[in-house]
């Protein structure tokens, strides 16, 4: 079976993780409401970078507050920063751009780190669960390299990034990393080792029930 058309239109969801203002949650869920009605499935395009994954949060929230099933969203959750404890005064990323946020968020591009991006993304959705997964800041994260030892470092943690995204791509790993643990929660264990992990990819079936692999994975610098 042939993988569902995607939008022409994607919505971004920087503004849910209070990208320069703080607005409402009800003010949220009313922009979501009207992209919902807007078309019939809704592509979201989200981050564990935006807020320190308020977004991701505050997406699930409404979307089961306003009684929208999994399957007739998809979401977009572009892998590379995960949440972690506010340890500061305000954010270490992006100083200044996001509003009054409760957590940090760090760079996580290696396997490893983006397969904890992928469970810590699906555990902050909640009931849903991104299908469209990429890379985020590949290009930020080989410019930080301090020198030519570090920068080899580091496109070696870029490419354990892209066959973590391959390995989504397999139904039964990725049911296996689907999170079993509310949104609250912040530290995130593996629940299989990566040399376990199969290696073949195969054909995603976009009538399968919960807990599907991602459809579409690809490189993302936005």
């Amino acid at each position: 079976m042939a993988k569902p058309a995607l939008p022409r239109v994607l919505f971004g969801t920087s503004a849910l993780g209070n990208l320069f203002v703080e607005p409402t949650h009800d003010e949220k869920k009313a922009v979501v409401e009207q992209v919902l009605k807007a078309v019939p499935t809704a592509l979201f395009d989200s981050a564990g970078k935006y807020g320190a994954g308020l977004a991701l949060e505050e997406l699930g929230r409404c979307l089961e507050e306003l009684g929208v099933e999994p399957e007739q969203v998809l979401i977009s959750n572009k892998l590379g920063w995960k949440r972690v404890p506010l340890t500061t005064p305000e954010p270490t990323f992006e100083p200044g751009a996001w509003v009054n946020l409760k957590n940090d968020a760090v760079q996580a591009i290696s396997y490893d780190g983006i397969m904890e991006c992928y469970r810590q993304g699906n555990a902050l959705l909640g009931k849903y669960e991104a299908r469209i997964v990429s890379v985020h800041d590949p290009d930020e994260y080989l410019g930080a390299a301090a020198d030519e030892a570090d920068l080899e470092a580091r496109r070696a943690d870029v490419l354990g990034a892209y066959r973590a995204l391959a390995e989504l791509k397999v139904p039964s790993y990725s049911r296996e990393l689907r999170p079993r643990y509310s949104r609250a929660t912040v530290e995130i264990q593996p629940s299989i080792r990566p040399e376990t992990a199969p290696r073949r990819l195969q054909t995603v079936s976009p009538s399968a029930p919960r807990h599907r692999p991602p459809l579409f994975t690809g490189p993302c610098t936005l």
